[in-house]
């Protein structure tokens, strides 16, 4: 009756809140985070980008060393002391074939090894390829992709030579998600959330549920900082697990960051190697290294990517808002912080391009378009915190149409044609390379330079 229809509405009027760091773990795949694969190399990226940004923020060539290290399902279990149990009822496993699977599986195999031979002979027919040599190397194919199929493990780490991080403000820094010293400033990095690391730790802790572990030491500090913990999802807050400081007697400065995940390496391989190699065309002043550890050791190797240059760009300065394009939220919470009496001086004081006169001609024709002047309205160039919504929203408006100048680019740090070149020469040798750097422009507010690099020929195609 409507006594249940009223009940069911009040229910359906409870309010659910999810943390950021739950939200996140639910939609992983936002950050790059879906399969093992992918998420083994979006892993790499993160950290590799986080510490170019550590190093280049302080004006440190970048020493990066990467290190994956191959943990199968039979390892990780004996480091884990999760090993298998003796199976007592094993019709529960779904790794146990009923005989009627059984005989399923061996007539589907009969039947696609009976295509691949028809296959291979009309092949061999065409090519003068053997029979033999086809259906081996199709085997060989087959037992990779098995490979691939199966769970592996891997431990992580990435470690730099920037400017590290105080002690105390790690455990917050990696393990509350949308906390970041990025938010309240308009300046070039590479990333703006402040995500990659504690995407990687929960990712981690999604499929392994092992804490990360932070090795870090600022300048001046004659210790190392040691942190163990996870992300409690539920309060987005980091549980440590340990602290300690250990020795420091080569006074280094870097962070180094250690985290066992699940992936694939055998299906990004390439990838990874490639944006690797991509990476070190950018940031030719950056030495990487890259070390796999297998678990059969011959198929373990070592990349290194050498500095060529002590040329770096300068570091990227704290920067204002262009005013073109920016939202009006934007422009409600820029008034919010602002302590400007006069709505001229909070538009030359808080906006890139607006000089002190030209905030005085936007004023008076915001005022004469307002038609405050013709209705006596007095002066227009009042506090902005005393605008009301409909003047807002007219500034707003204003803003989209005025012709503002192009931003300078004096605060971005761009690589620069010189060291974009040096880059894809050092590692492509190509027959022919362009290299184009474009004039600053903005988009949201925010200015940024386009630049390119194009070859032909060299080493190595791609």
């Amino acid at each position: 009756g409507w006594g249940r229809g009223v009940e069911m509405v009040r229910a359906s009027k409870v309010s659910q809140q999810k943390s950021p760091a739950e939200f996140f773990a639910e939609n992983k795949t936002i950050a790059g985070f879906d399969t093992p694969a992918k998420s083994l190399y979006t892993s790499v990226r993160e950290l590799v980008e986080n510490s170019l940004d550590a190093a280049e923020r302080v004006g440190v060539l970048p020493d990066v060393s990467v290190t994956l290290e191959e943990i199968s399902l039979e390892r990780f279990q004996k480091l884990y002391g999760v090993e298998a149990a003796e199976r007592v009822d094993k019709g529960l496993y779904k790794d146990v074939e009923t005989e009627r699977e059984r005989n399923a599986r061996e007539k589907k195999q009969k039947q696609a090894r009976d295509r691949a031979e028809k296959d291979a002979k009309k092949k061999a027919a065409k090519t003068g390829e053997s029979v033999e040599d086809i259906l081996r190397r199709q085997e060989a194919g087959r037992k990779a992709a098995a490979t691939k199929s199966r769970r592996v493990f891997y431990r992580l780490t990435c470690k730099d030579n920037g400017s590290g991080m105080p002690c105390d403000d790690i455990p917050n820094m990696l393990g509350r998600v949308l906390s970041s010293t990025k938010y309240n400033s308009v300046m070039q990095t590479r990333g703006k959330f402040g995500l990659g690391a504690k995407m990687v730790l929960i990712w981690s802790q999604m499929r392994v549920a092992q804490p990360m572990e932070v090795r870090s030491s600022i300048a001046g500090q004659n210790f190392i900082s040691f942190h163990r913990f996870n992300i409690d999802l539920h309060k987005n807050a980091p549980v440590v697990r340990e602290h300690k400081k250990l020795q420091n007697p080569d006074n280094w400065t870097g962070t180094e960051i250690s985290v066992t995940i699940e992936g694939n390496f055998g299906s990004y391989k390439q990838k990874l190697l490639k944006y690797l190699k991509l990476i070190a065309i950018i940031t030719p002043y950056a030495s990487f290294d890259f070390r796999y550890v297998a678990e059969d050791e011959k198929n373990s190797f070592f990349h290194s990517y050498t500095r060529r240059t002590d040329r770096m760009p300068d570091p990227p300065r704290e920067a204002k808002h262009h005013p073109s394009d920016v939202d009006l939220e934007l422009l409600k919470k820029k008034i919010a912080g602002s302590s400007h009496k006069k709505l001229s001086k909070f538009l030359s004081g808080e906006f890139s391009n607006i000089t002190a006169s030209l905030a005085g001609r936007l004023v008076t024709e915001l005022g004469g378009a307002d038609g405050a002047r013709a209705k006596g309205k007095g002066n227009i160039d009042i506090s902005p915190k005393q605008m009301t919504d409909t003047q807002l929203l007219r500034l707003h408006q204003f803003m989209q149409q005025v012709r503002f100048a192009d931003p300078d680019g004096k605060d971005l740090s761009p690589a620069g044609e010189y060291n974009l070149r040096l880059g894809v020469m050092k590692e492509l040798n190509p027959d022919m390379v362009a290299t184009h750097e474009g004039s600053a422009v903005a988009l949201e507010g925010h200015a940024f330079i386009v630049e390119a690099a194009v070859s032909i020929g060299g080493e190595d195609p791609a």
